[in-house]
């Protein structure tokens, strides 16, 4: 994503990589700053005039960190990386074997989603994003 880093842990399982993660689908309890992209509801904005259905998959980006300041800076610059059209714009990617063409890539609002409840007491922000793609 170019705001975070590959995960790396020791063989103690304790993180031993740089600033600001970037985790699939998992949302570790350490380091305190993270970014975790989850899926998340797709929308289904049904069809046109002509019967041709929209549908428009989706994933939500979280940052986690220690202060308010720093989640929101990482917030936006994660979805000023995301809608940067030079990033996503007509792009052809392979999952498992599938091949299929992002349109685009569609982030909507850096939300804030306030302080955990935890004795850790992180903040957290959200970016839901929506990803038209076509099966090639």
């Amino acid at each position: 994503m170019g705001v975070g880093v590959e995960p790396s842990f020791g063989s103690d399982g304790a993180y031993t990589g740089g600033p600001w993660p970037a985790f699939a689908n998992t949302v570790p309890q350490r380091p305190d700053e993270t970014i975790t992209v989850t899926d998340t509801d797709d929308q289904d904005d049904g069809p046109d005039m002509h019967s041709n259905l929209y549908f428009h998959f989706a994933c939500q980006i979280r940052i986690r960190s220690r202060t308010e300041a720093r989640g929101r800076l990482k917030a936006h610059a994660a979805q000023a990386q995301v809608f940067d059209g030079i990033n996503v714009y007509d792009r052809t990617v392979t999952v498992n074997g599938t091949s299929y063409q992002v349109h685009c890539v569609i982030p909507g609002p850096v939300l804030s989603m306030g302080m955990g409840i935890s004795t850790d007491k992180r903040f957290n922000f959200s970016i839901n994003v929506l990803i038209p793609i076509r099966k090639l």
